[in-house]
């Protein structure tokens, strides 16, 4: 079911999930909108990672050794949960929640769910890693905007 074309494309998006591209998000959200917001968000992108590895420490659950992954950079960490899947919700939901537009929030979940699926078709995770980075965050949300 893999393609070469596939394969380019979910690495791309897969892309969206590194560390490499937040750097570039924050940075650049902060000096071209709202350095506040940014800042905040910031701290939240490191405590969401901090507690992601954290718990991948504590759970060390194996990734998927079948397929063979086709992400080179996941191999050395253990699986769950998800952090690209727990850091692009991290993010990409916080976006919504900032920005308050509705359109907006198409474009995250697709976003998210695009980054997710990525992960699941590189091999690198299992359904359950991605599910428990995904309940991670919307947890938190829970509990920390209950009025």
């Amino acid at each position: 079911m893999r393609s070469d074309d596939l394969t380019r494309f979910f690495k791309i998006v897969t892309w969206f999930g590194y560390t490499t591209f937040y750097m570039i998000f924050l940075s650049v959200g902060y000096w071209l909108w709202s350095y506040r917001s940014f800042t905040r968000l910031a701290v939240l992108i490191a405590i969401s990672g901090l507690l992601n590895a954290w718990l991948k420490d504590f759970w060390q659950d194996p990734r998927p050794v079948f397929p063979p992954a086709l992400d080179g950079r996941a191999a050395e960490s253990f699986g769950l949960p998800s952090g690209h899947a727990q850091m692009s919700a991290t993010l990409w939901f916080w976006l919504c929640l900032e920005m308050r537009k509705g359109w907006l929030w198409f474009v995250s979940l697709t976003m998210v769910g695009l980054i997710c699926l990525s992960r699941l078709y590189l091999a690198v995770h299992d359904v359950e890693d991605i599910l428990a980075g995904l309940a991670l965050v919307i947890r938190a949300r829970f509990k920390l905007f209950r009025k």
